[in-house]
């Protein structure tokens, strides 16, 4: 069968743009203005008369290439459509996510304060059934321990996303206030006058097209976050649905007996160590005390923490912490029954290694225990008193080998002197300047470090003849 050559290059460079129309996240089924726009880009950087080239190169080039023209073709159709001069149809990322992000934003802070006040009240109520000697219906008391610990996780992850999309809303501003920058430059640059777009403009479109993308990304990770939310929604409104009737059987929980009242405990305030804070507790940042009876209250650290067989565990009031002194072991071993008993507490406490589950908590870091602070002192041979110290006294090694090294050197130096512009204050000097009235030349002076000349009375001395018999 015969084939037209010049209908398949041309079918090749329409798959091309719908390769690249794929690849940077522009394709729209059934949009041909974006096609329109795509192949009028793509033209600019490679025509289709250069397919015959490309046809001929290997898949690594190929592929480079492909990478190469994507991204300065998206580029140069973004510019089109900031410009608005194509792009009619063009999926504004950064619109969509400023509209969505404050929306997103304020419901999950509105049913974090609503789910924290239910637990409030929830908390509150069971509080006050335990404390106060009423009569007790263990179904419905039991139904909303249950309650609280499913109410806790609930907000524990609204607040996680609360958290993830605070991110994706910083991201986002970023980048679309990268996005304006990069499109100034490049009108700047393209109103410069003439130039090497090669050099210049695309790699401008390049990085332009790479921005989009990120912003794409952000709003798939928002997208995510969104549908996440909804899920969640459906389960918290699954939980609050159940009644206490619906519970068919209510466990027995163990009673556990007095244990040794001579075990050691160790009580930490926080001026105690140097790391309180960092300290992790046995169970997570709630009182161990109520957590013995099922009951999920959060432990304050300002009045100290118990130290028990190298764990480490928080309370909510003194009398809380003097009641676990006592008896440690009995309140350790209810916390362990109730877990038991009640499934979600494990990973509400995060305890799932103690029962051979999967670790759904990764961000869990090592168990850090107290770092104390101890009082130590030192005995000297010779107690430092004051006129025993010698304070020109240089300990540091380095010091001391540098002014060696510095001795050494001038001990082969040689002594000389120089005569300064300030000498003369020395001693008294003073200098000829004009010539003397006889009209003779001067040249030198006769002073006291002048050297003895040889005279006649030496020659006198040597030859024992008279001045006369010279003459």
């Amino acid at each position: 069968m015969w084939h037209n050559a010049s209908e398949d290059l041309k079918e090749m460079h329409n798959d091309l743009i719908k390769l690249i129309l794929i690849k940077e996240g522009m394709e729209y089924e059934g949009d041909q203005t974006a096609f329109d726009e795509m192949r009028t880009a793509v033209n600019s950087v490679f025509p289709p008369s250069s397919l015959s080239s490309f046809v001929t190169s290997n898949q690594k080039t190929k592929m480079a290439f492909i990478n190469e023209v994507s991204s300065i073709a998206a580029g140069i159709r973004l510019h089109a459509w900031y410009s608005k001069k194509a792009g009619k149809f063009m999926f504004d990322v950064g619109r969509i996510m400023k509209e969505t992000l404050p929306k997103v934003s304020e419901d999950l802070h509105e049913e974090f304060n609503a789910t924290k006040e239910k637990i409030q009240d929830l908390r509150d109520e069971l509080l006050k059934k335990v404390t106060e000697n009423i009569e007790k219906d263990d179904k419905q008391i039991y139904y909303q321990k249950v309650l609280l610990i499913s109410l806790i996780n609930y907000n524990e992850y609204v607040k996680m996303l609360k958290e993830n999309i605070d991110e994706v809303a910083v991201q986002t501003y970023k980048l679309d206030y990268t996005f304006a920058i990069q499109i100034k430059d490049i009108n700047s640059d393209l109103k410069s006058g003439v130039f090497n777009k090669v050099e210049r403009v695309y790699p401008l479109y390049k990085d332009l097209a790479k921005t989009w993308k990120h912003m794409q990304l952000e709003g798939h990770l928002l997208n995510f976050y969104m549908n996440l939310f909804q899920d969640l929604k459906k389960f918290a409104e699954r939980i609050n649905a159940i009644e206490s009737d619906d519970i068919s059987e209510v466990p027995e929980f163990e009673v556990f007996l007095e244990q040794d009242p001579n075990e050691s405990t160790l009580s930490i305030l926080p001026e105690d160590v140097k790391n309180f804070s960092e300290i992790t507790l046995e169970c997570k940042e709630y009182c161990t005390f109520y957590c013995s009876m099922g009951i999920l209250v959060p432990c304050d650290r300002k009045i100290g923490i118990v130290m028990y067989n190298n764990s480490c565990y928080g309370f909510s009031s003194k009398d809380a912490m003097d009641s676990f002194r006592k008896q440690p072991a009995k309140y350790v071993a209810s916390v362990i029954d109730h877990m038991i008993k009640i499934p979600q507490l494990i990973f509400t406490l995060q305890k799932e290694e103690n029962f051979d589950f999967p670790v759904i908590n990764n961000s869990k870091t090592k168990q850090k225990l107290p770092s104390f602070i101890k009082d130590r002192s030192v005995q000297t041979a010779v107690h430092p008193i004051e006129e025993n110290i010698d304070y020109t006294y240089n300990w540091n090694q380095w010091s001391l080998r540098k002014q060696a090294l510095k001795y050494a050197d001038l001990a082969h130096k040689k002594t000389h002197s120089t005569q300064t512009d300030l000498s003369h204050f020395r001693r008294e000097n003073f200098s000829q300047v004009y010539l003397p009235k006889d009209n003779c030349t001067q040249t030198k002076r006769d002073a006291s470090t002048t050297i003895t000349r040889t005279g006649l009375p030496e020659l006198y001395m040597r030859t024992r003849k008279t001045f006369f018999e010279w003459s």
